[in-house]
């Protein structure tokens, strides 16, 4: 057990409690010590509210855990631009299976793309791409901005290209791992 708020007051964290424990923590009560009970389902509704210090502290693989922020209007997903394709390339299954870059037309525009690896590497052409498990750590993004940045002055971004990277940049943020969990290596 844990101590949050004074010596009056007991945290448990766990699953349910055993019949002891439970005996127990009735006793504490009758004695005068305030128990709250949280359970698993409570402690994974507070992980992505949590910063980023307490989370490296407290979870030992932070690149391990999959969570996905929900804003007022729920979660959207981000489908391969694959049309024969369609999954939904943030998902907890997808995202390490899943990439973005460029690829260069024969108008020489450039075009932004994301998808399945299997579905888009192959049109992947210019010499500059990201898979969605690097990008989902904020330093990784920042730097894969930059990158989209240089392209785009360096090429004729062609007429889609900044709704894709906004559509990217929109789904990302669900998926995002909180600054101070670490570089992806």
């Amino acid at each position: 057990m844990a101590n949050f708020g004074g010596p009056q007051q007991r945290v448990l964290a766990g699953r349910l409690p055993t019949t002891a424990l439970k005996r127990k923590l009735i006793s504490l009560e009758k004695v005068g010590i305030d128990v709250i009970e949280i359970y698993l389902d409570n402690v994974l509704d507070i992980i992505p509210t949590m910063m980023g210090f307490t989370l490296q502290k407290y979870f030992q693989r932070p690149q391990e855990m999959h969570h996905h922020l929900a804003e007022a209007g729920g979660y959207k997903p981000l489908q391969c631009m694959n049309d024969e394709c369609g999954k939904d390339i943030i998902s907890k299954e997808r995202i390490p299976y899943s990439l973005a870059g460029f690829y260069i037309d024969n108008e020489n525009s450039i075009h932004f793309l994301y998808g399945c690896k299997s579905c888009v590497a192959d049109y992947c052409t210019h010499p500059y791409w990201a898979e969605i498990g690097q990008i989902r750590y904020i330093e990784q993004m920042l730097g894969w901005r930059s990158v989209v940045d240089e392209v785009a002055v360096q090429n004729k971004p062609s007429a889609d290209f900044y709704k894709h990277w906004a559509l990217l940049q929109e789904a990302i943020l669900q998926i995002q791992v909180p600054q101070g969990w670490g570089r992806w290596i």
